[in-house]
């Protein structure tokens, strides 16, 4: 199947995502991802240390690991921002 020019990658895999280049992916696809990974990590900061949720209840709302929250705030505090 081709649609736009382009091939379809993994025919036989478990998802078939049409590219413009075998095996490569467009720019665009990745930057809502980045964006999505930067709104998730600025909701776990609010969660844990503005609204002074532990990292259990933090987590638990956000639906991540708590060690995803931990490692979070670890950075965040280690960069030295206010």
């Amino acid at each position: 199947m081709v649609l736009g020019g382009g091939r379809v990658r993994g025919v036989g895999s478990q998802s078939a995502v049409p590219t413009r280049h075998s095996g490569d992916f467009h720019r665009r696809d990745a930057v809502p991802r980045d964006r999505i990974a930067l709104r998730m990590i600025r909701d776990l900061l609010r969660l844990r240390l503005a609204a002074g949720l532990s990292q259990r209840q933090a987590a638990r709302s956000a639906g991540v690991p708590r060690s995803a929250v931990q490692d979070d705030v670890a950075r965040f505090r280690a960069s030295g921002l206010p």
